[in-house]
């Protein structure tokens, strides 16, 4: 067997992956969540177009801030060491979600709404509540208590 192959290197490759998706995953998400801002949805999908208020778009503006924060905040984390990333993360993630309504107010099918902030306010408020559980759940697992009668 060659010098640097097998379940090492695949072991390698698979953490530069999840390493380049940490750094780079938020500004990948931002561009589709741009994109879905800009585009005429409602007609592409063959939605009913109107003013009324959407149960369905509300859970898309919550679940998408809620990932667009949770990858913010690894990103900042891997990048400033020593740092959570949760508070750069709620003030990147409102501050797009603030660009995106004014992106999308001058659009003749689209609107700035401000209910769409507040769906965003809880996606992002929602994702990092669960970023912070799944971080302590994951320093609890890994923390053992030391075994009784060694000295160590």
């Amino acid at each position: 067997m060659r010098a640097g192959s097998g379940p090492v290197r695949r072991h390698a490759a698979r953490g530069a992956r999840t390493e380049r998706l940490a750094r780079d995953g938020w500004l990948v998400w931002a561009a589709v969540m741009l994109v879905g801002a800009v585009l005429p949805v409602a007609q592409i999908m063959g939605w009913e177009a109107g003013d009324e208020w959407s149960p369905a778009a509300s859970l898309v503006h919550t679940c998408e801030f809620a990932v667009l924060a949770v990858l913010l905040a690894v990103a900042w984390r891997r990048r400033v060491p020593g740092s959570s990333g949760l508070w750069p993360a709620t003030a990147l993630s409102a501050a797009y979600g603030l660009f995106t309504e004014v992106v999308q107010g001058p659009i003749p099918y689209r609107d700035f709404d401000v209910r769409d902030l507040a769906f965003d306010a809880a996606g992002i408020v929602a994702g990092l509540l669960l970023l912070v559980v799944a971080r302590r759940a994951r320093t609890r697992r890994a923390w053992r208590p030391p075994i009784r009668g060694s000295r160590g």
